[in-house]
């Protein structure tokens, strides 16, 4: 007989046996080695990773169709990730020609690979934990660089006033970051850039 409040595979076979709760663990031990997820059964998640000044590795290399692209980093992965609404998994392919970040709304379909690697959207960098883009927005209204770029206005285009030609650069290091949180971070030019970026985007594609 099933015990009581229990389904058919809810319970351990031993009355009162409690089941061992996961352990959440912080970036990079959260991260599973030698795995990798399948795009299939509906897993990718094919947004348009070219408001996020993102131009290489796409399908079909169509960076405004797309559930991968080139990176450099699982960091710059696991950050992309969790600053996009549908992906909640993210797995990083190695190469010796770089990397590959693939998108992924779950993770049912895990294969063995040894040059991957694989997270999910809890499993970011320090900065990242603190600054996505769906955390740091909730928090105080402001919105990150990625939201700048990508839901305001199309500052891709070279004839907006908010573009610059940096602008790959300062997505790929702060994209997750708001204003406020990059005025926290060390000096240096690309910082002085980025801060120029939101000042710009914020005044909107009317401005001159």
């Amino acid at each position: 007989d099933l015990q009581q409040g229990c389904g058919r595979d809810s319970c351990d076979d031993e009355a009162g046996e409690e089941q061992p709760k996961a352990k959440s663990l912080k970036w990079p031990d959260c991260i599973a080695h030698a795995q990798t997820l399948r795009g299939v059964a509906g897993a990718g998640v094919f947004v348009n990773l070219a408001a996020f000044g993102i131009t290489e590795g796409c399908f079909r290399d169509d960076c405004t169709y797309t559930d991968h692209f080139a990176s450099g980093s699982p960091a710059t992965c696991a950050k992309t990730c969790a600053s996009i609404r549908a992906c909640k998994w993210w797995s990083f392919w190695t190469s010796r020609s770089g990397g590959t970040c693939w998108l992924r709304h779950h993770d049912q379909q895990r294969d063995s690979m040894v040059e991957s690697m694989t997270g999910s959207t809890d499993c970011v960098p320090p900065a990242a934990s603190l600054g996505t883009a769906r955390t740091a927005q909730s928090r105080n209204g402001e919105p990150t660089l990625f939201e700048l770029a990508g839901k305001k206005y199309n500052v891709l285009d070279p004839s907006h006033p908010a573009h610059q030609w940096d602008l790959v650069r300062v997505l790929e290091e702060f994209g997750h970051l708001t204003p406020s949180q990059i005025e926290q971070r060390a000096d240096s030019p690309l910082k002085t850039s980025a801060l120029l970026f939101a000042q710009r985007a914020n005044r909107g594609p009317s401005s001159t």
